[in-house]
């Protein structure tokens, strides 16, 4: 069968997790068996030598309302010059519709049948006992679509396409799409956890929207995306081969504007953590998005006050460049809008004492006055900044402040302490601080600490980046206040909110608050702000009990992310105070970080240690001080650091950790070291919402770990509760419990796995040959 002739069989269903694929290749009575292919398993044999396999996996999906559409383009490839059989077999949830299969290639049409998960689930058994290896049991409790045989012609490659319809669930007004892949993906079998790779099997997923009402905001919990609206009730959404590498499944949330409080879409997605409250509490995530404001209500004005460096280490291209960013900015102001410039060295000089409104005439004089600066002597941050938040602020607009520096202060008030607190203390008309720190040899903490008071953002412009560019991405990023000052107020149920403090809202910002809530009572929040100058408030009412489900384990470990990250602000903001590590509020900040870092698996240039430094013991008393000792010596060492590499990362790393969208991936993502290159931790990871670390528990066999429970380390040198080795009665029973419980994604893991089953410490012997 030719691609110009591809027949559509009907009626056919598929399944599909994605991650790895599983290809085995049995010998019965001297036939060949076919190769057994389950894309989205974490074992896989990419093409060979001497076998065939999976090359790449394309994923489009069409959501239309509630129905969305899947189609799974599945290339296999036959490097052998002998012709070879495949079978695919698809974990699909429950509720799906098979549409077409076409499958490019010659010979006879392979079929396919759709099995329920009792079925799919005794497949599955057999699978595993004949290759004793239990990772398929992961998509235990999905269906499947296993196909018949169909030939790979040698030296070539097919293509088979497989489509399917699913009703998408919603729940307090959102709707969610959920593709199952392994979440123990990056695992070899026997190796050491992978940094993301699937070797030479690539991944893509594209995902259209299409809505009957506009859509408010959408959102992916599991893998980071880039969202195109080319109009109110569509979206283009696209998550990139690198990301896709990232294990577990693909999560999509959309949320219509239907749904809405007096126009604020809103919906709650909660985890259940026992620990919390009266037993009934939790971690909870609040997704909204105010409507895109129509043309019968304009858009709240801005008053920009361009704040310009132009000491003398500023000469050359970079004052050019900031030159340009002024002047784009001015452009980029509506008629009606207001600026003004202040400019700084040894002086302070500025356009006008007071912004004035954007005019032809007024902004053809602020570009002659940008035209006449030359850059010299030194750097007088302190007067210049208390020069911009100084002026009244113009009746009905919103008072911003683009601050551009590459250099220390140097002349005036050069003490960061005194800065922080002068500005903030001066800043009693609520200026937001948009600060651009330019090369390595700023204060980024003083930098930070100044925007994050004010509702502002640092941005840290590295060598050989466009000052002109990074300004107008943020510039455009201000444009159509919807809620300014914006404050989220609860009953005593909620507590630990992060942020804490919210940024202004503008348009097409997404709306997404964690925290924790401690009964099982109606979840009741209004938010409060400024909308075009006036006062709005929106109030809120969710059930807990309703929006709380295991699958949502990412809400507190995302909850754990900002948390860490506010902490580090707070040590930064700390030792240019001259708290030392003696001071036992530094103690309990940096034991919390630790704390948390450990549980939740969010590694830091600090913690990192813990996963991978050898001798680390967490299971002895002297063993966890040397863990408080070595992490206090790493921040004492690190946080003091004002500027450099080793500075501007630990303020970028501190700024991804609190404003992230996603947990943070220690393995997949990792974070920036003080040379400012990416380094990821693979001997820690993450499985059905807990985290493992990998361990070197037999010194006397080489080689030998173990994955850890983070719950377990302060235990993990005893003697487990139970030992289950695979292919035993007590194995299953343990695998059926933890399939239950939703954590069938351990049966995955390679190697020797201690886990918390039930109150109990299991140790799973899960053998691959």
């Amino acid at each position: 069968m030719t691609t110009a002739d591809a027949r559509l069989v009907a009626g056919l269903a598929v399944a599909f997790t994605l991650g790895g694929a599983t290809l085995a290749m049995a010998q019965t009575s001297g036939r060949a068996e076919p190769i057994e292919i389950v894309p989205q398993a974490r074992r896989w044999l990419a093409p060979g030598a001497n076998r065939a396999g999976l090359s790449a996996v394309d994923v489009k999906v069409s959501i239309d309302g509630q129905i969305a559409t899947t189609t799974l383009e599945l290339s296999v490839s036959n490097p052998t010059g002998m012709p070879q059989e495949a079978e695919v077999m698809l974990p699909v949830p429950d509720g799906v519709s098979i549409k077409s299969l076409q499958f490019d290639g010659v010979g006879a049409e392979p079929t396919a049948k759709l099995l329920p998960r009792e079925e799919a689930r005794r497949i599955y058994d057999s699978i595993t006992r004949r290759r004793k290896d239990p990772a398929l049991l992961e998509f235990a409790g999905y269906g499947m679509i296993r196909t018949s045989a169909f030939p790979i012609p040698a030296n070539g490659t097919l293509k088979a396409r497989i489509t399917y319809d699913q009703l998408l669930t919603g729940d307090n007004g959102r709707i969610e799409y959920y593709l199952p892949r392994s979440e123990a993906l990056g695992i070899a079998p026997g190796a050491v956890a992978g940094g993301g790779s699937l070797g030479s099997v690539t991944w893509t997923f594209a995902c259209s929207i299409n809505s009957e009402q506009p859509i408010a905001t959408i959102y992916s919990p599991s893998h980071e995306m880039s969202v195109e609206k080319p109009s109110p009730k569509r979206a283009e959404v696209t998550v990139t081969a690198a990301a896709a590498a990232a294990p577990g499944p693909f999560r999509i949330t959309y949320l219509p504007e239907a749904v809405k409080s007096d126009g604020l879409a809103a919906t709650l997605l909660a985890y259940p953590d026992p620990s919390i409250g009266d037993g009934t509490g939790g971690f909870f995530l609040l997704l909204g998005a105010l409507p895109a404001r129509s043309d019968a209500a304009p858009a709240q004005k801005r008053e920009i006050t361009l704040v310009l460096d132009r000491s003398g280490s500023m000469q050359g291209e970079k004052f050019q460049q900031a030159r340009d960013a002024a002047i784009a900015v001015i452009d980029g102001l509506g008629e009606g809008e207001f600026f003004n410039i202040v400019d700084y060295s040894d002086s302070v000089n500025s356009f006008e004492k007071a912004p004035v409104s954007k005019s032809l005439g007024s902004a053809q004089q602020a570009k002659a006055y940008l035209g006449a600066l030359k850059p010299n002597g030194g750097t007088n941050i302190h007067d210049a900044l208390l020069d911009a938040v100084h002026p009244a602020v113009v009746d009905g607009t919103l008072p911003m402040i683009i601050f551009l520096t590459d250099g220390l202060p140097t002349v005036g008030i050069t003490s960061e302490v005194a800065i922080r607190d002068a500005i903030k203390a001066a800043n009693t008309r609520d200026r937001r601080i948009f600060s651009f720190g330019v090369g390595y040899d700023v204060n980024t903490p003083l930098l930070s600490s100044i925007s994050a008071s004010s509702r502002g953002a640092p941005t840290f412009v590295l060598p050989g980046e466009n000052i002109e560019s990074k300004v107008s991405q943020v510039f455009r990023r201000l444009e159509g206040p919807r809620l300014a000052s914006p404050v989220l107020t609860t009953d005593r149920s909620v507590r630990e909110m992060l942020p804490s403090t919210m940024n202004d809202v503008f348009e097409g910002d997404q709306i997404l608050v964690v925290g924790q809530y401690t009964s099982s009572a109606p979840l009741k929040l209004r938010l409060e702000g400024k909308d075009g100058g006036k006062d709005a408030s929106f109030d809120l009412s969710f059930d807990v009990g309703q929006s709380a489900s295991a699958r949502n384990g990412y809400i507190p470990r995302l909850w754990a992310t900002r948390k860490i990250g506010y902490l580090l602000g707070q040590i930064r903001e700390h030792t240019a105070s001259g708290v030392n590590a003696s001071d036992p509020k530094m103690k309990e900040l940096v034991d919390e970080v630790t704390r948390l870092s450990t549980l939740y698996g969010v590694m830091t240039e600090y913690t990192s240690f813990l996963a991978t430094e050898p001798g680390v013991n967490f299971s002895s008393a002297d063993g966890r001080r040397a863990i408080e000792d070595q992490a206090m010596l790493g921040f004492s060492a690190r946080s003091s650091l004002r500027a450099g590499k080793a500075a501007v990362n630990q303020e970028m790393n501190r700024d991804d950790l609190m404003t992230a969208a996603r947990p943070a991936d220690a393995a997949f993502g990792g974070y920036l070291n003080q040379d400012m290159e990416k380094e990821t931790v693979t001997r820690v990871q993450t499985f059905a919402q807990n985290t493992f670390y990998q361990r070197n528990t037999r010194a006397d066999v080489q080689g030998q770990s173990r994955w850890v429970e983070s719950r377990l380390l302060h235990s993990e040198t005893e003697k487990p509760d139970q030992v289950v080795a695979f292919g035993t009665p007590e194995y299953e029973l343990i695998a059926q419990r933890l399939i239950d419980l939703g954590q069938a994604s351990y049966l995955a893991m390679p190697g020797e796995v201690l886990v918390l089953v039930d109150s109990k410490r299991v140790l799973l012997q899960n053998v691959f040959e």
